[in-house]
């Protein structure tokens, strides 16, 4: 359901404006993050789920990253989240 609010341009800017009051980006990045790191065995049962939510957080970061014109949210992503790492991540994910 988040990935669609944040895919639909009616409401992006609402649904990012509370998930900054809401400290909301911490989560998301902190799971995308973790998703990178984590090495799951190709045979392993989890391996589409966690494939899947790795791409969920993906398309909810790039939505948010480049779709989202409020100033102090793209400052705040940008200063103090790290997001640009976590897209620098993205460009070279070799799925």
């Amino acid at each position: 359901m988040l990935l669609d609010l944040t895919a639909n341009e009616e409401c992006i800017e609402r649904v990012a404006q509370l998930m900054y009051q809401k400290k909301m980006f911490e989560v998301i990045l902190n799971e995308l993050d973790r998703s990178f790191k984590r090495k799951i065995p190709k045979a392993s049962p989890d391996k589409i789920t966690y494939s899947r939510f790795r791409d969920l957080m993906i398309g909810i970061v790039l939505n948010l990253t480049c779709n989202v014109e409020n100033e102090e949210i793209n400052s705040y992503m940008v200063s103090h989240k790290d997001v640009i790492r976590l897209l620098k991540i993205i460009l070279v994910d070799k799925r």
